[in-house]
C-alpha cells in the first residue's frame, strides 16, 4: 500500500489550493482548472490527494469518520470541474428518508453522470437533520463515484489518515 505521507505519483499531489480559505478566494476570483477540458484529465484531477487542511472529523457510533463537509465538496467541484451540476430526489421509507444525488460533470468529450444515495432515520435530531445528512452522505458518494476523495472510502487508509492528522501538531492562530 502506498503512504499518503509521501506522494510518489501525479495522482497523489494536491491541484487545489493548500487551504479552503485560499480555495474560496480562487473562485471569488474566477480562478479554477478550466471548461471544456476532456473528460479523462477532469477525472484525473478528481482522483487526486485534497490537502491536509481540507479534512474534518466526527465520531457516528463510536468510530472516528474522516470527511469534507458539502459545502466545501462543492467549492472544489466548481474548481476542478466549472459548471458541473447535481441534482436530488427525496423518497420516504417508513422512519428513513433516502436521497438519490446525481452529479453531471461536462467536459469536452461530453457529459457524464454518477449516481449515488444516503439516507438516515427521520428521529435523527443531530446536525443539519435528516434530509440534510441524507443528500450530504448521497452527494459524497456520487462525487467518489467520479473518484473525488474515494480513499477515504478504504478504512485502511482513512484511519492512517486520521492517526496521521491528529498527531500532527495543529497550527497557531496567528501565524
Amino acid at each position: 500500500m502506498q503512504s499518503l505521507q509521501t506522494p510518489t505519483t501525479a495522482t497523489n499531489t494536491a491541484i487545489l489550493p493548500n487551504t479552503p480559505k485560499d480555495l474560496r478566494v480562487a473562485l471569488a476570483t474566477g480562478q479554477t482548472l478550466g471548461i471544456n477540458r476532456p473528460f479523462l484529465e477532469i477525472q484525473k484531477d478528481l482522483y487526486r490527494k485534497v490537502p491536509d487542511s481540507y479534512y474534518q472529523f466526527k465520531s457516528k457510533g463510536g468510530t472516528q469518520i474522516i470527511f469534507l463537509p458539502w459545502e466545501l465538496l462543492s467549492c472544489c467541484m466548481d474548481y476542478i470541474t466549472p459548471g458541473w451540476e447535481k441534482s436530488i430526489s427525496l423518497n420516504q421509507i417508513g422512519e428513513r428518508v433516502t436521497v438519490e444525488c446525481t452529479v453531471t460533470i461536462h467536459s469536452s468529450d461530453g457529459s457524464f453522470k454518477r449516481t449515488a444515495t444516503g439516507s438516515d432515520t427521520l428521529l435523527d435530531e443531530g446536525y443539519g437533520g435528516p434530509v440534510v445528512d441524507a443528500e450530504s452522505q448521497a452527494f459524497r458518494r456520487a462525487l467518489a463515484n467520479f473518484g473525488f476523495c474515494s480513499y477515504l472510502w478504504d478504512k485502511e487508509i482513512s484511519n492512517a489518515l486520521i492517526k496521521r492528522l491528529k498527531s500532527q501538531t495543529p497550527p497557531t492562530l496567528g501565524g
